[in-house]
């Protein structure tokens, strides 16, 4: 039987920095997914991701600290918050190691300090890195040209049944379905990571990949695995209307403004994504409309856009 040191289940962002980051440190690691490579709720990202580099405007990680707890309402574990935050900088040196195309500053001293920051909901700074809307597309093709050039195998088509047991009622690895071949191949390992994401797909209204169906947090179940915290469930607030096509969030954070039928805003576009989705689900159980206004912002911004508005061509 031949077993790999570790197998990761999932192609998202997660899923490979953990194959990199463990093939560096000499495991024999392969990744499998259940489509191609880059068909994840990772590429689904769009407006950037948080972190408190404070290049466009002051920021610190005890900021960006306060800023997740008072989001959480108090429900958060404050130790992993204080770590995620903390680890910041560290990813962004990541990040900028494997060559992320971030959207740039002009005239910083280091390529760190150029990485662009804008403002996204429930932040007191200017503290998203973004490359233009396509931020967490263009940092999945940096993973993997790295996981690539690393030689880490990448098997794609490969949907997880359920995690295998050794005699010991040890995780071994996994049983896939080869959705090529439609023949069941296990594939053997020491340890086993599950980074395949949630489970958003699921529901009748959602922004996610059409993969998202939660087959990792299944398989950890029926294995006698222990998860938490499932209830927590985040929708998007802005999604154009009879369709699940997303609305970047950096649409309100360049100064996007939310109007209803009555030509009223009735929200902070910048409040936390809860309290946007639950102003907007007021309106409209008031019977009214809601519509994203961004005819003020300028052409110049408005092709900072270029998913949105290749996306409404002809709408907006």
């Amino acid at each position: 039987m031949n077993s790999r040191d570790l197998l990761v289940v999932g192609s998202g962002i997660s899923g490979l920095s953990a194959a990199i980051k463990a093939k560096e440190l000499g495991s024999n690691v392969v990744v499998a997914t259940k489509s191609i490579l880059t068909k994840n709720n990772s590429v689904m990202a769009q407006g950037g991701i948080n972190i408190a580099l404070g290049n466009v405007e002051s920021d610190s990680v005890e900021a960006h600290i306060a800023d997740t707890l008072n989001s959480a309402k108090g429900l958060a574990d404050e130790n992993m918050v204080q770590k995620l935050c903390s680890n910041g900088i560290q990813s962004a040196e990541f990040l900028e190691q494997i060559a992320v195309p971030f959207s740039r500053l002009n005239g910083a001293k280091t390529p760190l300090k150029s990485i662009a920051q804008r403002k996204l909901g429930g932040a007191s700074a200017k503290r998203a890195c973004y490359a233009q809307d396509y931020t967490g597309l263009k940092i999945l093709h940096s993973l993997l040209d790295t996981a690539i050039a690393k030689e880490i195998p990448l098997l794609q088509n490969m949907q997880l049944l359920e995690l295998l047991k050794n005699s010991s009622g040890e995780i071994c690895g996994g049983l896939f379905l080869n959705i090529s071949s439609g023949e069941l191949e296990p594939i053997y390992a020491k340890r086993t990571l599950i980074a395949t994401g949630g489970f958003g797909a699921l529901y009748s209204k959602h922004t996610n990949s059409a993969n998202t169906t939660g087959d990792g947090i299944a398989a950890i179940l029926r294995a006698g695995g222990v998860l938490s915290d499932l209830e927590f469930v985040q929708f998007h607030p802005t999604t154009l209307k009879g369709r699940n096509i997303l609305i970047s969030e950096s649409a309100r954070g360049e100064g996007g403004l939310l109007l209803n039928s009555d030509n009223e805003r009735f929200i902070d576009e910048l409040g936390t994504r809860d309290k946007v989705a639950m102003a907007i689900f007021q309106q409209l159980q008031s019977g009214k409309s809601v519509y994203l206004d961004m005819r003020h912002i300028g052409k110049e911004k408005l092709q900072h856009f270029s998913i949105f508005w290749t996306e409404f061509y002809g709408i907006v």
